[in-house]
């Protein structure tokens, strides 16, 4: 049976990327334990709330378009660090 996490992970669960020298892009939990994506550039930042579904549908398109690339690059399901 799994239990509902109770304590607050927000900070325990984010992640970043740097699209190039200006823009970023943080995916992280609010206090409020919803999903937050936030773009950056230049000082500026956006914030944008996701339900749940939306973001695991966000991940599984984002998963499924890095296997096409790499398929057609001919490395198919080779790790790349």
């Amino acid at each position: 049976m799994t239990r509902p996490c109770t304590s607050n992970v927000t900070h325990a669960f984010s992640g970043s990327i740097r699209l190039d020298n200006t823009h970023v892009v943080q995916a992280s939990l609010t206090a409020s334990d919803g999903i937050e994506l936030e773009f950056r550039s230049r000082g500026v930042a956006q914030k944008y709330l996701l339900a749940f579904d939306d973001a695991e549908h966000l991940a599984a398109l984002m998963r499924d378009l890095a296997l096409i690339v790499r398929t057609k690059a001919g490395i198919g399901m080779t790790e790349v660090a």
